[in-house]
């Protein structure tokens, strides 16, 4: 029996840990997944740090079943919370969150109340890379020279023993922050200004020479199902910064066969078991080399993209379905093509902005949010949170939704003066 939407109600509790989130991707994820799960009749327990609970959204709070502030880096606080509230008569039946984060207090929880949930040592592979990269090699599948470095010593060993490019990046960052290209040995001390303190250890990687792309997908009936393929467009060296995203991604049945192939092959090899899931990787010469894989959806709208791509499809309805209803199976035919692309202007205070209105208007407008105004500082852009702002787009083909996007994008004029400090 084939569904394209939930069949029967759910009515389950479900606890949520850190799921409030921060920016309109987030916040526009979490309307998602409200409208999904509550169509489900099913009950939300929400908590996140203090900080994310004082800024929740007012018209969130209305479907809420609780709203709790809960420091999800402390899993033991976290667990202990959620024992005593099972205690004082409250029920859970699943436990989510959306954020790299949060996975482990999520993993915690779900264990001590005997709910299904990905395996701590699963999550601790996808979180850490230079672990992911080592098991997905012996899982036999492509992955570029890496080391986990202490200093520039250990970097330096590594170059000296390689060939370059190289890229350096925290053991555990997101969202592009701190990567930085060399290009030869003598760029190391410019890519370890990048890091932290709290960067040590790093990986230092051989760069991948290929188109980038990613996967979406979802756990049904406890199988790894690959949902869609995301072509990416980032900025040139040496920071990567993500500026777009098409569904599906323009690549032949074959390739888009391997990468599928592929990407189900890495997640079963990491471990993971349970809920949504976000993989990278580069189509090169030599075949697909998979990069980091997330236990959680993709952010900066994928998710979005993916269910205008597939008409009747709710990602995390899916989800719920699939685990609830041992007869669901969505349709996952993709129909039409959907892209993202994302502000960006040079650093400095914001003087000007012009074009937004007639920008983000239209029949294939999706959704468009802008992050600045004048007054406003745009700093450099050295990772996703730099970004000034993003439309969504809606259009017959993935050519024809990338060059939508970029032209309205890039009719955005955003003008800016002085330095940044």
């Amino acid at each position: 029996m084939r569904h394209t939407a939930h069949t029967a109600h759910t009515g389950k509790n479900l606890l949520v840990i850190g799921g409030i989130g921060f920016g309109d991707p987030g916040r526009q994820l979490l309307g998602r997944f409200l409208a999904q799960a509550r169509a489900r009749d099913c009950r939300i327990h929400m908590t996140d740090q203090e900080m994310f609970v004082h800024t929740c959204p007012e018209e969130a709070k209305p479907h809420f079943t609780s709203l709790d502030v809960l420091d999800f880096t402390d899993p033991a606080a976290c667990v202990a919370w959620a024992l005593a509230r099972v205690a004082d008569g409250t029920r859970f039946d699943l436990v989510v969150t959306a954020r790299d984060d949060a996975q482990p207090a999520a993993a915690a929880v779900a264990d001590a109340l005997g709910l299904p949930y990905n395996s701590l040592r699963s999550i601790e592979v996808t979180r850490n890379k230079d672990l992911c990269r080592a098991v997905l090699a012996e899982a036999g599948l492509l992955q570029p020279q890496w080391r986990l470095c202490e200093g520039a010593e250990d970097a330096g060993e590594f170059t000296a023993a390689t060939t370059g490019p190289w890229v350096v990046k925290p053991r555990d960052g997101t969202g592009s922050r701190a990567v930085r290209l060399m290009k030869d040995a003598g760029g190391l001390a410019e890519a370890m200004r990048e890091l932290t303190a709290s960067d040590r250890p790093f990986v230092i990687e051989e760069f991948v020479d290929g188109a980038e792309y990613s996967a979406e997908g979802l756990f049904l009936h406890g199988q790894p199902k690959v949902v869609a393929l995301t072509a990416k467009e980032t900025t040139s060296a040496p920071a990567f910064v993500e500026l777009g995203h098409v569904v599906p991604a323009p690549l032949g049945p074959r390739q888009a066969a391997e990468a599928r192939k592929a990407v189900e092959r890495a997640v079963a090899a990491v471990g993971l078991t349970f809920g949504p899931f976000h993989a990278e990787f580069w189509l090169t010469s030599d075949g697909i080399v998979l990069g980091e894989l997330h236990c959680r959806p993709g952010g900066d709208y994928i998710t979005l993209l993916v269910e205008r791509v597939h008409p009747g499809l709710e990602y995390f309805g899916a989800f719920f379905d699939a685990l609830f209803d041992p007869d669901f199976s969505p349709d996952l035919t993709a129909r039409g093509a959907a892209a993202v692309s994302f502000l960006t202007a040079a650093p400095g205070k914001v003087t000007e902005v012009t074009g937004w209105a007639a920008a983000s208007s239209g029949v294939d407008v999706v959704h468009a949010h802008l992050l600045l105004g004048p007054g406003d500082t745009v700093p450099e852009l050295r990772s996703s949170l730099d970004r000034c702002g993003a439309v969504v787009v809606a259009a017959d083909t993935p050519a024809a939704a990338r060059s939508a996007a970029h032209g309205r994008a890039r009719s955005v004029g955003i003008v800016t003066t002085g330095p940044t400090r």
